[in-house]
């Protein structure tokens, strides 16, 4: 083709009065020109590569230079550009065209060239700056997000049949644009296919975390046990499965599930020793995702999630759930800025992990000083074994749960707060609301002061006609302890005779309360614990207490006076 024939394909495209011959698609000599080496595995090299027809950067993947390959390595060369040509996927780097060297006659192809970097560098970076900053759920939500990308890209594979075999953070490109990227096939095989003949491989030579080809295939790190024991046939999907919860245990714990002195060692772990739970290396792990990897890494391959797509949906499942607790979170942060009651969430262990700005103003306490710190470290003393079993109950029924305690101020002075505990579902942790009590406590004792001295006996009543508070001479008049009294109806202390029109009285004189005082003429009667009835005189007045209207009755004994 002459610069004139592509004339009007310039015009075509918009480029009048281009030079033509820069359009000009070679018909001779190599498209391609090698750049710098990119990377190199097993068997295979990467070049960074300018594609001279379409004039773009491409990847051009070819077998090592530095030996002379065997024609096994040929094969698996050509199996991987085929098999990854096959597969039609955004996980997959797409292969343009596989060609033969006109000078070496050794096959190569091409492909996408993405920037970016490992999983393995992602993985490392997130803990460095794990260790670094304590903070961490940002950045594994990410990986988390790109680890189920992973698994369905694997997913996609195993329905076209195919199985990768080298699972490992290594074989994973993060693009700079979000791009996931499962790549080096070269171990991949359509599962129910006779493996090709393998190579003899010094085990000892090898590096635990770099692949191995022959009788064992895979990298011995991320391997799953029956890759380790070399049962090529009885390796299939499940044996991904266990690949990809490797790569989950290291973005867990920042280092594969086994490493040992050697990679003999490494694989006699991984076909008889279990791993330690990522909790027990890196702290903090959450749970339910410790369960969800370990579950991936059984050494029964059926005790494992049931496909990449399940192993995924639990991890997709984690984010999800986190997503939402984020967000009620910021729901309460809200909520918390605009109250003036001591809010606070006290997770699993007892520690405060979100409190509203009352803290300050009521306890004198910091945000900082508070957070991660044990709810009970706010307790006076005395009171902390009484508020730890409300705790307890309120974490174990998953029920409600009311109290009162001491608070210790930042000055080391008290305050008396009011609390209630809601259980959040699927937290574990608990909704605490305090509320400043200290003045109605004081007024309380100075009332309790004033009742207990009063020099008749005197009980307490509210709406529903109940005792709520009695001092020592009601004790002493009618013969029973303030504990028998309190919680009763009145009409404990009125003769039996007159007990069922009572309720209608006190109802009337909670709806119309006038003071009556001690003295008014009619003739009363109260009865004693033993059954003893005796006459009495009584005064009743309404009074509120915290927004609670409540009925004081003074009752005086003149049995004295009716019998003289």
């Amino acid at each position: 083709m002459n610069p004139e024939s592509t004339a009007p394909l310039a015009r075509t495209m918009g480029y009048e009065g281009a030079d033509p011959g820069a359009f000009r698609i070679r018909e001779s000599g190599p498209r391609y020109v090698l750049g710098d080496l990119h990377a190199a595995g097993g068997i295979g090299e990467v070049w960074l590569a300018r594609d001279l027809n379409l004039d773009r950067d491409v990847a051009v993947k070819k077998l090592q230079t530095h030996r002379a390959p065997t024609e096994l390595a040929k094969l698996r060369f050509l199996r991987e550009a085929r098999i990854t040509g096959q597969l039609d996927h955004p996980g997959v780097v797409p292969v343009y065209e596989i060609c033969c060297d006109e000078v070496t006659g050794l096959p190569y192809y091409s492909m996408r060239f993405l920037r970016g970097r490992t999983l393995s560098e992602a993985v490392r970076e997130h803990h460095r700056t794990r260790d670094a900053r304590g903070s961490h759920l940002k950045s594994l939500v990410g990986l988390l997000n790109a680890f189920d990308i992973i698994c369905n890209t694997v997913a996609y594979a195993h329905s076209r049949g195919i199985i990768h075999r080298d699972i490992k953070p290594g074989n994973v490109l993060l693009g700079d644009y979000g791009e996931v990227i499962v790549i080096d096939w070269g171990l991949a095989k359509q599962f129910g296919r006779a493996e090709v003949t393998a190579e003899a491989v010094n085990l000892d030579a090898v590096p635990q975390n770099e692949t191995v080809a022959g009788q064992i295939l895979g990298t011995p790190a991320y391997m799953s046990p029956e890759q380790a024991a070399g049962e090529s046939d009885a390796v299939g999907p499940p044996a991904d499965v266990y690949g990809l919860s490797a790569m989950l245990y290291e973005i867990l714990c920042g280092r594969p599930p086994f490493t040992g002195a050697n990679t003999v060692e490494v694989l006699k772990q991984v076909r008889s020793s279990a791993p330690l739970p990522p909790s027990e290396i890196t702290p903090n792990v959450p749970t339910a995702l410790e369960e969800i990897c370990l579950k991936g890494l059984a050494k029964v391959p059926s005790e494992r999630h049931a496909s990449a797509e399940h192993l995924a949906r639990a991890v997709r499942a984690w984010v999800s759930d986190l997503a939402e607790r984020r967000q009620a979170e910021e729901e309460r942060e809200r909520f918390f800025a605009l109250s003036l009651d001591l809010l606070a969430i006290i997770d699993a262990d007892g520690r405060l992990v979100q409190v509203g700005p009352a803290w300050a103003s009521l306890l004198g306490c910091a945000r900082d000083a508070l957070l991660g710190h044990p709810f009970l470290e706010r307790i006076h003393e005395d009171d902390r074994p009484a508020v730890g079993n409300n705790l307890e109950a309120a974490r174990t029924d998953q029920q409600p749960a009311a109290f009162e305690s001491r608070a210790v101020h930042a000055d080391g002075t008290t305050r008396w707060v009011s609390w209630n505990l809601t259980p959040i579902a699927r937290e574990r942790s608990l909704y605490l609301v305090g509320r400043d009590i200290t003045d109605l406590k004081r007024s309380q004792q100075l009332f309790e002061g004033v009742l207990q001295s009063a020099p008749d006996a005197l009980v307490l009543i509210n709406a529903e006609g109940r005792i709520t508070l009695a001092n020592r001479q009601a004790e002493n008049v009618f013969g029973y302890t303030r504990e028998e009294l309190l919680g009763q109806p009145i009409e404990l202390l009125i003769p039996h005779r007159f007990r069922e029109k009572h309720p209608s009285h006190v109802a009337k004189f909670f709806a119309a309360s006038s003071f009556r005082p001690m003295g008014s003429g009619l003739a009363l009667r109260g009865l004693r614990k033993d059954g003893r009835e005796f006459a009495v005189e009584i005064s009743l007045s309404a009074l509120t207490l915290e927004s609670t209207k409540l009925v004081a009755a003074s009752v005086r004994d003149v049995s004295a006076r009716e019998s003289s």
